[in-house]
């Protein structure tokens, strides 16, 4: 507990100084007055005419008035010490805003367009949340969630701010997967805090809302519709501000309102419809709707905190002033002035008698607290040192004669009763002997008390475990203590180890079946069933924290580099096998999506030691630049949002679900450049070289087939030039112009080196001059490589070609000048190996998939990412010391990992317009 003195209002605490002056004032005013009045009157003649308590009263109400103040000012400063933990709950609702973003939104008979309008009174509801939890929701042909429930209003603006057209698939408007999406979010139960807000034209294509809003109705969920648009209805722009309308058939195509379909969706669910139609903004908004109807909804708490507050102390020194300051007025001039005892007023000094007895309660009811928690606890502690306590007590108590049976339980008793549990744990399992079996019975559960005293509460819920295991009377007084000691075994400090933290999640669940025990042996005992709630409650962010701290040990001498090496190589893999898994139509097909589930589940998990592990090296920079704090933020959310994404592509390949493929592959990209941005430049050259070959691979092929079709040779060109920039810049910055400096002890060669003399060789330092010849070289590559891109263009495949082989011939030399180890020798003989096998199939495979007109590139992926797999491992030993990152690389690591949000939203619209509609379909 921090005991530290510390004041609200410090600056009070400088008026103090008034009160001495003031005390000193009025005391020097009182002695001129007496002085003045003795030139009239004798002091004789004062005696007859006034009491001579007068002077004694008039000092003793200035010493009061004066402390009194000085007590008041001390109070007015708030002193406080002492902190006490208290749980602050959040309530609020959980709302779910479903924005309709088909093509008919585009309509202008809203000013300016229906879509934007829609935004705009979002952000006026947005306003109104206090303490809410919402969650955005764009519906098109499918539902996306773009924003989960969450009470981060900023994030939430952010992703309101960036919905489109786009951000849904193309096709027929689906307003009831929209409706079944928003209570997938809410989860399905019938507590009346949620409500969902669906913002739509009315126009629902596939006929399926009314169905979905009924099913809302049966779970309580309420859906409130706003109609936006006119009844006699509106044409379509082509593009936002465009002149030109969509048609269909040759006839601009016309969008309504459609107030029953609205109408009908909020009666099944006892909602609201709100008709804004085309009213102004200032006439109907969103914000009226959450202040007439939503805050209707009953709240709930949705989060729980502890939070540690300082104790107010303020109470100690206002309740002594009011009585100074009381007992002053009594010595006021009207009360005393007949009596002449200077006794009374000390009486009123006295506090009364019923503050005390309040007092005494209060202190009376804490000690009974304290007495039934200790005791409640000690039915609970029974479980832990059967075995291993027995021993310790043999080698502690030596010296002591211990008598058997009842004579050692009552020195057991007596050292208990003087605060020796340790010792009093000891003899009671001494006194063991000679005593019979219920008697042992209860000597080992006092002896388990004792323990739980002492604070060995795995001892004592060893001692408790093997009673309960054995017993056949006791069992919920067993159960219900075992608990106890088991869940205040699982009590860590903050700062404990990996091992520790994983130990209390499995102490926590231990701690639940034997509660869960204890309320089957009896069920009339409700305690047993309270404490179970609580264990409940705690255990999934127990066992969400093990978790973390067991991958966080697995990974601890693993270097961010290389968990993202993994990470990217497995989700390659990921990539590459789903489309296989999908096209198998036998019955193994489940069984090899739900592995390929398993593994991306587990690969999204790396992401909690990567992050941990960058965190880190940011604190250990201790670098206070906001934009540094800012650009952390940006990346935890980056993180966080491609973590979710590969969670949901797990459940979407368990489920059978082809939109898990789609996930995937974004995440495979987002992890694809956060790799690039921590990468080694030993790693970049390899990926560049294996782009450089699928580039000349795909480029071949255009050439074969005569189709001009630049976007993947392009593609792969581009990232090709874009890694050996990459690499010439992270080269730089880890190779000094004077080259790589030895060792220490580098000149001393020892006998068992001179056998090797070939592995040393190559582990040879990068000298200032092959710093310059590779340098020189990778100009040379990146220059090729602009010519062969600038040739894809145009379509001169056969120019392109030569220049790209070139480009690939100088990054094989640079490749030669590079430092290797035994170890990347041996890994690339196998891959060379692995190569040739992969080729000769791939080889197969592309003459069959030629025949059907299909693009080969996915056999050429598969095959350089079985060469990029073998490729990290050697380079994963390599970059072992080289992979800290310094102030600099972290800085331009977050720069980048602020975009990536940015970037994963325009990729996500760029896929949304790629997918082609069915020619039935119609998007408006």
């Amino acid at each position: 507990m921090n005991s530290q003195l510390q004041f609200v209002n410090p600056w009070v605490l400088y008026l103090l100084w008034i009160v001495p002056v003031i005390a000193w004032w009025w005391h020097f005013t009182s002695r001129k007055m007496e002085q003045k009045l003795a030139l009239f009157i004798s002091p004789e003649m004062q005696k007859k005419l006034r009491p001579e308590a007068y002077t004694s009263r008039q000092t003793w109400q200035t010493g009061l008035i004066a402390a009194g103040l000085f007590l008041l000012l001390i109070a007015a400063a708030r002193p406080q010490w002492g902190t006490k933990e208290e749980k602050i709950y959040q309530r609020g609702r959980d709302l779910v805003i479903a924005l309709d973003v088909s093509r008919s939104m585009m309509a202008n008979d809203v000013h300016p367009n229906r879509l934007l309008r829609a935004k705009a009174d979002i952000m006026d509801l947005i306003k109104e949340l206090k303490g809410d939890r919402a969650a955005l929701l764009a519906f098109r042909k499918k539902a996306l969630t773009l924003c989960p429930l969450t009470t981060d209003y900023a994030f939430l603006r952010h992703a309101l701010d960036a919905v489109a057209i786009d951000s849904a698939p193309a096709g027929e408007t689906d307003i009831g997967d929209a409706i079944i999406k928003s209570m997938e979010i809410l989860k399905k139960d019938e507590r009346a805090h949620k409500a969902i807000i669906l913002i739509s034209d009315g126009e629902d294509l596939t006929g399926k809302a009314l169905e979905a809003a009924k099913e809302a109705g049966k779970y309580n969920i309420p859906i409130f519709t706003v109609g936006l648009g006119s009844s006699n209805g509106s044409r379509i722009p082509e593009q936002e501000k465009s002149r030109n309308f969509l048609k269909y058939r040759d006839k601009d195509i016309v969008t309504k309102l459609n107030d029953k379909t609205m109408h009908e969706i909020a009666e099944a669910t006892r909602g609201a419809y709100i008709p804004v139609g085309t009213a102004s903004m200032t006439s109907t908004t969103l914000g009226m709707l959450y202040r007439n109807h939503l805050t209707r909804l009953s709240a709930l708490d949705i989060e729980e905190t502890l939070q540690r507050r300082n104790v107010e102390r303020y109470q100690l020194f206002m309740l002594p002033a009011f009585l100074l300051l009381l007992a002053a007025a009594f010595l006021s001039r009207g009360r005393l002035a007949t009596t002449t005892k200077q006794t009374n007023p000390l009486k009123n000094l006295t506090p009364p008698s019923v503050p005390l007895k309040k007092i005494s309660i209060v202190i009376v009811s804490f000690l009974t607290l304290v007495h039934t928690s200790t005791s409640q606890t000690n039915n609970s502690v029974d479980a832990e040192s059967a075995a291993g306590v027995t021993s310790t007590a043999t080698n502690k108590l030596h010296s002591l004669d211990v008598p058997p049976g009842r004579e050692g339980a009552r020195m057991a008793q007596k050292y208990y009763l003087t605060g020796k549990y340790q010792e009093a744990a000891e003899i009671y399992l001494e006194a063991l002997k000679g005593a019979s079996e219920d008697s042992q019975k209860d000597f080992r559960f006092n002896a388990a008390v004792s323990l739980f005293k002492a604070e060995k509460h795995k001892e004592a819920a060893d001692i408790l475990k093997d009673l309960f295991q054995k017993g056949k009377s006791g069992q919920a007084e067993y159960a219900k203590a075992l608990g106890a000691a088991l869940y205040r075994a699982s009590d860590i400090p903050e700062n404990a180890d990996y091992a520790k933290i994983s130990d209390r999640a499995r102490l926590l669940l231990e701690s639940g079946e034997a509660f869960k025990e204890s309320v089957r042996s009896a069920p009339e005992e409700t305690q047993s069933r309270k404490n179970l709630a609580v264990i409940l409650d705690k255990l999934p962010a127990a066992q969400e924290q093990a978790k973390t701290a067991e991958l966080m040990a697995k990974y601890e001498q693993a270097s961010a580099q290389q968990i993202a090496d993994q990470m990217l190589q497995t989700q390659r893999q990921i990539v590459s096998e789903i489309p296989t898994a999908f096209t198998n139509g036998s019955p193994s097909q489940i069984t090899t999506l739900e592995r390929i589930s398993d593994t991306e589940k587990k690969n999204a998990d790396l992401w909690i030691p990567l992050k941990g592990k960058l965190l880190n090296s940011m604190s250990q920079q201790q670098n206070s630049d906001p934009k540094i704090q800012q650009q952390l933020a940006a990346f935890e959310q980056l993180v966080e949002a491609t973590r979710a994404q590969m969670k949901d592509s797990s459940m979407a390949l368990r489920d059978l679900d082809t939109a898990g493929y789609n996930s995937a592959a974004v995440s495979e990209n987002n992890i694809y450049q956060f790799w690039k941005s921590i990468a080694a430049f030993q790693s970049i050259l390899q990926e560049d070289l294996k782009r450089q070959t699928n580039a000349i691979n795909i480029t071949s092929q255009d050439k074969l087939q005569g189709q001009p079709s630049q976007k993947l040779s392009k593609t792969e060109q581009d990232e090709a030039l874009n890694l050996t920039e990459l690499f010439v810049k992270r080269f730089s910055e880890s190779i000094p112009e004077t080259g790589e400096t030895p060792p220490p002890d580098s000149q001393v060669q020892k006998p068992d080196e001179k056998k090797d003399a070939k592995s040393q060789a190559e582990k040879k330092l990068i000298t200032a001059e092959t710093r310059k010849t590779i340098l020189n070289l990778a100009a040379q590559a990146s220059s090729a490589q602009k010519v062969a891109l600038s040739l894809i263009t145009i379509n001169n495949f056969d120019a392109s070609l030569l220049e790209q082989k070139k480009a690939h011939s100088i990054l094989k030399e640079i490749e030669k000048l590079l430092p290797k180890d035994k170890s990347s020798n041996q890994q690339q003989e196998d891959k060379e190996k692995k190569e040739q096998q992969q080729e000769q199939k791939d080889q197969q495979d592309q003459q069959k998939s030629q025949q059907d007109q299909n693009q080969p590139q996915p056999q050429q992926q598969e095959e350089k990412k079985e060469e990029e797999q073998q490729k990290e491992d050697k380079n994963a030993q390599q970059e072992k010391n080289k992979n800290e990152l310094s102030a600099e690389q972290l800085k331009k690591l977050l720069e980048k990992a602020a975009q990536r949000e940015s970037e994963h939203e325009a990729r996500k619209r760029e896929r949304n317009r790629s997918i082609p509609m069915s020619p039935v379909d119609r998007d408006w």
